[in-house]
């Protein structure tokens, strides 16, 4: 899924529900991922924005790469950097977060 400026598509709901493996690049705004399931691999970067992972709060430890050039990086998920579960975010232009989303 790639977009160079506004909104990401999504399908006629609104709602991008992701699983398992994803490859976002985006240009112009933030991006948000709230995976409605554990995904194996996630590689998102955005230039002009801030970068948000949510998964589901489980047993899952992630291997994270997560960095911004313009504001904070924050991973509040568990992390083992051995994990099979790969997360890569990277922002150019605003923060980097990595958390569970908040409703289960």
């Amino acid at each position: 899924m790639v977009a160079n400026r506004g909104d990401i598509p999504t399908p006629v709901t609104g709602v991008c529900r992701l699983h398992i493996n994803q490859r976002i690049r985006h240009a112009g705004q933030g991006i948000t991922l709230s995976f409605v399931s554990t995904p194996t691999k996630v590689d998102t970067s955005a230039s002009g924005g801030d970068v948000r992972l949510e998964v589901l709060r489980d047993v899952t430890a992630y291997s994270v790469d997560a960095s911004s050039s313009g504001g904070d990086t924050r991973v509040k998920i568990k992390t083992d950097s051995k994990s099979r579960h790969r997360v890569k975010l990277r922002s150019s232009g605003g923060g980097v977060t990595a958390d569970y989303t908040s409703a289960e």
